[in-house]
Parts: structure tokens; sequence; C-alpha cells
């Protein structure tokens, strides 16, 4: 399972729900972005926001797939 200090600058550690057979959470490393802007992600990564009700701006999200 990875942690927060695991990722690098500008990645935040995200779980998604998963979780492995051990019961454990799969978490991944995830590059930060803001859902209100277009073209942040790399390759065929969107962003998605954290909070898909929050009327904020910045909306913090991530980029998936990573």
């Amino acid at each position: 399972m990875k942690g927060d200090s695991e990722c690098a600058p500008g990645e935040v550690c995200y779980g998604l729900g998963l979780h492995y057979r051990d019961g454990g959470a799969a978490n991944e490393c995830f590059t930060d972005c803001d859902a209100n802007q277009a073209n942040q992600c790399s390759g065929n990564s969107a962003c998605f926001p954290y909070d898909s009700h929050a009327q904020t701006s910045p909306d913090p999200g991530y980029c998936f797939p990573p």
C-alpha cells in the first residue's frame, strides 16, 4: 500500500475504493489537476474531481488513468 510520502511532488495517493486480496487498500499515486481546466493530464488521462458535487474553483482532482 502506498502512502502520500511515497508519491512524487505534485502527486496524491488515492485508493479509488480498490483493495488487494489481503484486504489492504490498493492506493496509487496520481497527478494532481484542476477539474475546471482542460488538457492538464498527459496521454489518455483525464482530470476527475475528488468530489463531483463540489462547487469550488480550482476544483481539485486527479489524472486517471495514471
